[in-house]
């Protein structure tokens, strides 16, 4: 019996990985050429929150924002806590 060890790489697939790393590394440069360029200047707003265990904490920089991401937070609570429910009484 011959080992698969002894013949080495099959020369289709090594050619082929070969020909997608140059392609990665072609879109790599790319992007990073793309993102060099001038972009207009925008008038960013927007905001984040952290859920740290149970307390969410809400940053925001606009009005508007501060209201959705205040129910977000809300939302990522009591869906899955809706979901488990759902299921408890699927099993029971």
């Amino acid at each position: 019996m011959e080992s698969s060890l002894k013949r080495g790489p099959e020369p289709l697939r090594t050619i082929m990985l070969l020909t997608v790393g140059i392609v990665l590394a072609f879109i790599a440069v790319f992007l990073i050429l793309v993102s060099i360029l001038p972009t207009p200047s925008a008038d960013v707003k927007g905001g984040a929150f952290l859920l740290i265990s149970p307390f969410p904490l809400v940053l925001t920089f606009d009005k508007p924002t501060f209201w959705l991401l205040l129910l977000l937070p809300i939302l990522f609570i009591l869906i899955p806590l809706i979901l488990f429910l759902a299921w408890l009484r699927v099993l029971s």
